[in-house]
C-alpha cells in the first residue's frame, strides 16, 4: 500500500476470504476495516471479497453456492457498512456463486482469454495471469477496470 500510494496510484485491496459461514465472513470484513485504519484517506478503489477453490483438503472444499453467495453478500454488506466501496471477484473457476442474487455489487471477473464471452455483468476484467510490468519481476495479472455501474459513475 505504501509504494502505491507514494507512486500516486489508486489503492483498493482484495481479502481472500476462507469463511465458512456468513458470520465468519463478517469476521474477515472487521479484520479487515480494522487493517485499513491509518489508511482511510488513500482508499479510493474497492475493498473485494475474493473466494477461490483451492483444493479437496482445503477447509472450504465443501462450500456450497447457497453459502458462498451468504458470505459473500455478509463481507460486503459490512464493508459497506464501514464506508468503503466493495466488489466481488469471480470466476467460472472458483465455485458457484449466484451471481443474480449478487448484483448490488461490482464485479470483477477473472477470464483469462483474448476475448469475452462471460455472459453476466462485470466491472472489471483480469484476462491474463502471465501479464508483464516495468519494475516488476515476474508475471503478474493484469485487468481492465470499466468505472461505471449501470450508467452512472461508479459508487
Amino acid at each position: 500500500l505504501d509504494g502505491a500510494i507514494a507512486a500516486g496510484l489508486q489503492v483498493g485491496v482484495y481479502f481472500f476470504s476462507q469463511a465458512l459461514t456468513p458470520e465468519e465472513a463478517e469476521e474477515e470484513a472487521y479484520y479487515v476495516v480494522e487493517a485499513l485504519e491509518d489508511y482511510q484517506e488513500f482508499i479510493t478503489m474497492p475493498v473485494v471479497f475474493d473466494w477461490e477453490y483451492i483444493s479437496e483438503e482445503a477447509r472450504t472444499a465443501e462450500v456450497d453456492a447457497d453459502t458462498l453467495t451468504a458470505c459473500a453478500k455478509a463481507f460486503c454488506q459490512e464493508i459497506s457498512d464501514a464506508g468503503k466501496k466493495t466488489m466481488i471477484y469471480v470466476s467460472p473457476w472458483f465455485g458457484n456463486l449466484h451471481l443474480d442474487q449478487l448484483n448490488e455489487y461490482p464485479q470483477w471477473i477473472a477470464l483469462y482469454k483474448d476475448q469475452m464471452d462471460y455472459k453476466h455483468h462485470f466491472d472489471m476484467w483480469q484476462y491474463t495471469c502471465t501479464g508483464s510490468v516495468p519494475g516488476v519481476k515476474g508475471e503478474v495479472d493484469i485487468n481492465i477496470f470499466f468505472p461505471y455501474w449501470e450508467g452512472e459513475v461508479w459508487p
